[in-house]
């Protein structure tokens, strides 16, 4: 799968926002069909509940045929949907489903007041109508972005040589060029009405608000100076000089009564003597709330006044030096996971209130079904199911391995670890880490990483969070902030030939 795809699993991200949520509420769903009958598969039985893995994912991948890719399903407020894009929305939560277990055939399932047919069916609807309200808050023409998008679709052909090449690309994801463009024009118009609002670096946020959000969500920062004693060569009269050296320094900077003199006085000392390694990346101290680091640092974060200094806190890691801080409209949060760029309390804020703004704005959003898609349910979608298995197997090339192998993860008889992903793969470009050698994303959620000689396997890795992953600048930094340690399967490298982890493709 090439980078065409990775534009489109971007759509993702959208999913956290609307899953669970109860924006959808205002405006009319669908409403759900009921179950169809159990389908006979020999005399005196029926079909299963759930579908397998394997026959779940051939079964996603031969639905997206159902209707004509373009054919429009309904429009938000004048924000046409085609199929191609609903059905996206609709598989991406099909395929959690799959990964958690199977693939349901009954959508009549109470799922906290609405059914599961008409929460998958509602997520979507309310994912755009944020999209539309987005549109109506833009300073953008629908016009300037066809004609960007138009110049932006022939780079695409560059690149790929030919438009047939382009489109193949697009149509093994089972998408098309209108399903392109509406993600690109629409992103296009979030991140319009976003700056229209709040301005390019959120200079139209007020000083208050972004107080107010740091009050609401309780945020402390502070600096510190670490010397670490968790090394194993360390005897307990060097542990005991590094704290006395702590000691030392606190008294001396308790005696500057001057707060300005006294954090130049600290982050001068910062510089030579703090083994933190994560000085580089936040030399303005950490900015965090409850929970997020170990407890003896938060505990005498959370008790320091601006510019106090704390005394000698003990953690695993050593021996800190605290002063306390404000949280100010330019203090570091965290940084970006894709950009890595620093995400600042004014940029959260922002945020945070645009989140809101976009959900207050949808409620006036209109959707309006086409004739053929009036009563749609994903229930519908099941009819005749076993026959559309049939005819996508049927049309698939002989191959000497199973199109989608059957199996579970985990030791196989031959002593040797197995997993077994399914469905596409996507690969990303890590020929300028130091870190990650080798990476590979499957549908089935499977993220295959070669990390330092050896083989990393995770699992239900969610596809916005692999897109953030091929996005970010310094997948070294990427991976050891959200992955390390996470995988279930790590295993060393090995001499040449001798597998230890087979990745059944």
């Amino acid at each position: 799968m090439k980078k065409i795809l990775s534009l489109l699993l971007c759509a993702a991200l959208m999913l956290s926002l609307c899953a669970c949520g109860a924006a959808g509420e205002s405006a009319e769903t669908p409403a759900a069909a009921e179950a169809p009958a159990p389908v006979e598969e020999a005399a005196g039985e029926t079909a299963p509940a759930m579908l397998s893995a394997q026959d779940g994912s051939a079964l996603l991948a031969a639905l997206a045929g159902k209707y004509d890719p373009d054919a429009s399903v309904f429009t938000a407020d004048g924000l046409n949907v085609p199929w191609s894009v609903f059905y996206y929305f609709i598989r991406s939560n099909l395929s959690s489903l799959l990964y958690y277990g199977g693939l349901p055939l009954d959508y009549s399932a109470d799922m906290g007041g609405r059914t599961l047919d008409e929460l998958l069916t509602g997520s979507a609807e309310d994912y755009v109508r944020r999209l539309a309200a987005a549109k109506a808050h833009s300073s953008l023409s629908e016009e300037q972005l066809d004609a960007d998008f138009d110049g932006y679709w022939d780079e695409l052909i560059e690149q790929y040589g030919s438009e047939e090449a382009l489109c193949a690309d697009l149509e093994s994801a089972g998408y098309t060029r209108t399903a392109l463009k509406f993600f690109t024009n629409t992103n296009t118009f979030v991140q319009n009405a976003f700056s229209t609002a709040y301005g390019e670096n959120f200079e139209d946020i007020t000083d208050e608000m972004v107080a107010d959000w740091v009050a609401q969500n309780g945020y402390v920062r502070a600096k510190h100076i670490l010397l670490m004693t968790n090394d194993e060569t360390l005897t307990e009269e060097d542990k005991a000089e590094k704290k006395q050296q702590l000691e030392e320094l606190r008294d001396e900077l308790n005696a500057i009564e001057d707060t300005a003199e006294r954090e130049t006085v600290f982050d001068d000392r910062m510089s030579i003597l703090s083994e933190d390694t994560g000085l580089q990346a936040y030399p303005d101290g950490y900015t965090f709330t409850a929970g997020t680091m170990v407890q003896e640092f938060e505990d005498a974060a959370f008790a320091l006044e601006p510019y106090a200094i704390s005394d000698v806190v003990e953690t695993a890691y050593g021996y800190h030096l605290l002063m306390g801080l404000p949280v100010e409209r330019n203090s570091v949060i965290e940084y970006d996971s894709s950009t890595y760029e620093p995400l600042t309390a004014a940029n959260c804020a922002a945020n945070d209130d645009f989140t809101g703004k976009l959900a207050d704005w949808a409620e006036a959003v209109e959707i309006t079904y086409d004739p053929a898609f009036e009563g749609f349910t994903v229930q519908s979608l099941f009819e005749n199911y076993q026959q559309t298995l049939a005819d996508y197997y049927a049309a698939q090339p002989e191959t000497d391995s199973p199109l989608l192998p059957a199996g579970t993860d985990g030791m196989g008889a031959d002593g040797k670890l197995h997993v077994y992903p399914y469905g596409f793969c996507d690969e990303a470009d890590t020929s300028d880490s130091a870190v990650i050698d080798a990476a590979r994303y499957y549908e089935s959620g499977h993220l295959i990483l070669t990390v330092g000689g050896r083989c990393e396997a995770f699992v239900n890795v969610p596809l916005s969070l692999w897109q953030q992953f091929k996005e970010s600048s310094v997948k070294g930094i990427f991976y050891n902030k959200y992955l390390k340690g996470s995988a279930l399967y790590r295993v060393p490298g090995t001499p040449a030939g001798k597998e230890v982890l087979t990745v059944v493709e």
